[in-house]
């Protein structure tokens, strides 16, 4: 590969191609996955994926990834025929083509960490297609001896060219050395000296090949630069022919002045400027605080630009919050491919319906969603769905379903994972518990209690253990990472209707509402969003168990209750008898009255991560920064007393 003389723009280019490539190649697997078996693709579908091989082609040529040129060009030989109607896509071209991609995949991402790969899998599954050898057309090649003629080539190079890493001169000596010109260079365009930008091309050519040649082998040798000039490509002397990228890609012409209107930010940019915003969330909650200990000589100007402080605080987080958003699509597109192959290895017929993948969820939270997510749509399918047989015989569609749904719900995003197969057996989980001590044979449990079991470690209940499911490690780690980043899973199921796993999401992590409480001498943070109410309650208004735990009466249900200062060791001596406040939290559909002494008020707190600088702590989920400079913890509601364990004396 030739040395640019610029490191920094070739790293600049190859992380364009490697964000390009994959959405290329997201774009292409859809279509072929979404395609209906046994009829044909539609032209505009082609037409779409031979654009993507062709700018991968390209793309991979301009940074040297000769192994992803040589499979992509296959693949595009094989496409460039179905567009003129040569060949037919049938059902195990789009196979080949969906194990193209994947090779394509491992390419691309070995080139992306500096390892090596092989690419021969990949050309063998081209040239099953018929694409060719995978070599493309390059000098001292020919494509037949007819249709040959003197080509008259008119190159006018676009602003940006030089930044992509290309050279109009390598290629004007690669058409030299196969068939020659005459050249004639138009200066019209040249600048002043002053004026004169040396990063940027201003002369065009005009060449006129020595001896014929076919058309196709010329457009071959621009096309690493036809989105980046105007190239021109015609018969001397007969009227020029336009080629535009968009032409040589097999679509219509863009529109002029069409822009585009999305631009890729690093998330390392927006990161700094979200930690920019806390440190403005910080000094309006210390304004905030010296304003309201004032002795009333505050003037009308402080507070009016108080008030203006926070209106543009909310503004500005809302904004950079914004930045941070991606649509759910980002993480339901990989879903089809995933749903189809699994079907196919199992032998099953099952439908995908996504709904709602326009909303929009923080980055960082997708990305972490991701495993989870795969984790439950294998299960549904492996476990939750039955065989063609099975549903035939109980009366339902051979087609099972598979539902993805996100929506929001208030401050949370709320993503279902839904079957309609054979549902959970209570009666099985119920012996299996028992089996593994997890239960006496005489305790009875609530069917949502029941439930809960399921994500206990190493639980599981099914007959034989796969490669995909069954093995008893999944669904205590698929709770224990949605807890993770602040969410929770709840599990609904009916024998032989279906299974249903709702996961609650924030939208964000970066900065929530919090109430302050003081608890001992401490300050702590509760998230609103974990709060259901505040009650008074003293000691006779507590029941008291046979493990010597408390409950109180709440809504018509008994819930546990725990003193803050004792759950976090902050006092050990008895309280009162007096009436007391009691936090009412909500974590996974289960209640806590969490005992504190004094609730101080509500605020927006920006959430520090304590496992970076320091390590993980039972019961805390981060800390905060309040307005007198003093470092406040936020607390963990689902880790005190016991919420994630299944709270069997209650239900007793």
């Amino acid at each position: 590969m030739e040395d640019f003389g610029n490191d920094a723009l070739l790293q600049q280019l190859r992380e364009v191609f490697f964000e390009e490539s994959e959405e290329g190649l997201a774009r292409m697997e859809a279509i072929l996955v979404e395609a209906t078996d046994g009829q044909p693709l539609a032209a505009e579908d082609i037409n779409s994926m031979f654009r993507v091989m062709h700018s991968i082609k390209g793309g991979a040529g301009t940074i040297g990834l000769n192994g992803v040129v040589r499979v992509a060009h296959a693949a595009e030989s094989f496409l460039d025929d179905a567009r003129d109607g040569e060949v037919e896509i049938g059902d195990e071209d789009r196979s080949r083509l969906l194990r193209i991609l994947d090779e394509l995949g491992v390419l691309i991402q070995a080139a992306k960490t500096g390892e090596e790969a092989d690419e021969a899998p990949g050309i063998a599954l081209a040239e099953e297609l018929g694409g060719g050898s995978g070599e493309p057309i390059g000098k001292g090649s020919s494509a037949g001896g007819e249709g040959k003629q003197r080509l008259r080539v008119r190159l006018n190079p676009k602003p940006g060219l030089m930044d992509s890493g290309n050279d109009p001169y390598r290629l004007l000596l690669e058409l030299d050395e196969m068939v020659g010109f005459d050249v004639r260079v138009d200066h019209a365009a040249l600048p002043p000296l002053r004026d004169l930008d040396p990063s940027e091309l201003f002369l065009s050519w005009e060449l006129d090949t020595k001896a014929p040649i076919e058309t196709e082998e010329v457009a071959e040798i621009f096309s690493w630069i036809d989105d980046l000039a105007e190239i021109e490509i015609g018969p001397i002397p007969v009227q020029k022919r336009e080629r535009t990228a968009a032409a040589a890609a097999g679509g219509p012409s863009a529109a002029p002045g069409a822009t585009s209107s999305s631009i890729r930010v690093q998330l390392s940019k927006v990161d700094r400027l979200m930690n920019l915003v806390g440190e403005l969330v910080i000094t309006q909650s210390m304004l905030s605080q010296l304003t309201a200990s004032d002795d009333g000589r505050s003037s009308e100007r402080w507070l009016q630009g108080l008030s203006q402080l926070q209106r543009n605080t909310r503004d500005l987080q809302e904004s950079v919050m914004g930045i941070r958003m991606v649509p759910m699509s980002f993480l339901f597109s990989r879903f089809p491919r995933m749903v189809r192959d699994l079907a196919i290895q199992l032998d099953k017929k099952v439908k995908l319906l996504i709904q709602g993948e326009t909303n929009e969820l923080d980055r960082t939270l997708v990305e972490q969603l991701s495993d989870p997510l795969v984790h439950l749509v294998r299960n549904a399918i492996d476990h939750g769905l039955e065989t063609t047989a099975e549903r035939a015989s109980s009366g339902k569609k051979e087609e099972g379903q598979i539902s993805l749904r996100a929506f929001q719900q208030g401050d949370k995003m709320i993503v279902e994972v839904r079957d309609d197969g054979k549902g959970i057996d209570h009666e099985r989980v119920r012996t299996k518990a028992i089996e593994k001590g997890l239960l006496e044979p005489d305790q009875e449990l609530p069917r949502d209690s029941i439930l809960q079991l399921l994500f206990e470690p190493g639980f599981s209940t099914a007959a034989q253990v796969s490669d995909l499911s069954g093995r008893g490690v999944g669904l205590d780690v698929v709770r224990r990472n949605i807890q993770a980043i602040g969410g929770t899973l709840e599990i609904d199921s009916k024998l032989g209707t279906g299974t249903t796993f709702t996961l609650k999401l924030p939208l964000t992590l970066a900065i929530t509402d919090g109430q302050l409480v003081r608890i001992s001498d401490e300050t702590f943070v509760v998230p609103v969003l974990s709060i259901v109410e505040s009650v008074q309650r003293s000691r006779v208004d507590f029941t008291m168990l046979p493990n010597g735990r408390f409950v109180t009466e709440f809504r018509g249900q008994q819930v546990p209750v725990v003193d803050g200062g004792e759950a976090l060791g902050l006092r050990f001596a008895p309280q009162t008898d007096e009436a007391r406040t009691f936090v009412i939290v909500e974590d996974g559909g289960r209640c806590l009255a969490l005992g504190v002494d004094e609730l101080l008020g509500q605020q927006q707190v920006v959430v520090k991560n304590l496992e970076e600088n320091f390590e993980r702590v039972h019961g805390i989920s981060g800390a905060t920064i309040l307005g007198d400079g003093k470092v406040a913890l936020i607390l963990e509601v689902s880790e005190l007393g016991g919420l994630r364990v299944v709270p069997s004396e209650v239900a007793a």
